[in-house]
């Protein structure tokens, strides 16, 4: 049990509680401190899990967030920008982390739960190939899954736009009265086929993914997208990559 003094139980519990909406390594250790010292008795709540709900929050949300400090505190020279990239990150050996965070460094994306696990050393990794079959460097890798996760959710999401506005005008809903159902869908349709040029299909042929930031060609990325390496790229380079 606490030694203190109510009224500096009472102190502690509010200055605590003011730090939970803080950054992640911060508001871990104020919710720890909350739980362990239980010091939600101090701010009307009845148990822990009634402090979560009290701000909104679940008792699961609540054990994440402290074992997310937990990882934060064992790479102290990096920071981990949220909840979902030191959840992912506490999947990884603890002698393996400092590697991974260089991995995505080098690569240059941001430290991500997605980049995160892109750059997991491991062992039985099937090497990543592109379209033409060219293997994909490990310094563009998580680049690469990240624009394919993201075109795959975009086309998602316009499909599910179109199936609506299929099902409303098949219905003849009313709430829709004011749409124009053939030159939305096209709108629609097109958009899908222009968003279609995020996904990765082949390693730039000209950096090679290797020398992106200052590659005219990929903008940067590392890699192209079907319609230009179908409509944009001499036929001699597609010959060399795909010989």
């Amino acid at each position: 049990m606490n030694k203190l003094a109510p009224i500096d139980l009472a102190r502690m519990a509010n200055v605590e509680h003011r730090k939970v909406t803080n950054g992640l390594s911060e508001a871990a250790d104020a919710l720890e401190n909350i739980k362990e010292k239980e010091l939600w008795r101090w701010l009307g709540c009845s148990s822990f899990s009634g402090y979560c709900k009290s701000i909104g929050r679940t008792y699961s949300w609540g054990y994440k967030l402290i074992r997310s400090g937990e990882v934060q505190k064992s790479i102290p020279e990096s920071v981990l920008p949220n909840q979902a990239a030191a959840l992912a990150m506490s999947k990884i050996p603890l002698p393996q982390r400092k590697q991974v965070i260089q991995s995505v460094m080098d690569s240059g994306e941001k430290l991500t739960a997605q980049s995160i696990k892109s750059a997991v050393p491991l062992p039985n990794r099937v090497q990543i190939k592109d379209g033409t079959g060219f293997p994909v460097p490990q310094e563009i890798a998580a680049t690469w899954l990240r624009a394919k996760d993201a075109s795959e959710e975009i086309a998602e999401s316009i499909s599910k736009v179109m199936k609506l506005l299929e099902k409303a005008n098949e219905n003849r809903d009313p709430l829709f009265a004011e749409i124009d159902y053939q030159a939305d869908m096209a709108k629609l349709s097109m958009l899908r086929q222009d968003l279609k040029t995020i996904k990765p299909h082949a390693v730039c042929l000209d950096c090679n993914g290797l020398m992106r930031e200052s590659c005219k060609v990929c903008n940067g990325r590392g890699f192209i997208s079907q319609f230009f390496y179908e409509y944009k790229i001499p036929q001699n380079k597609k010959d060399i990559r795909e010989g």
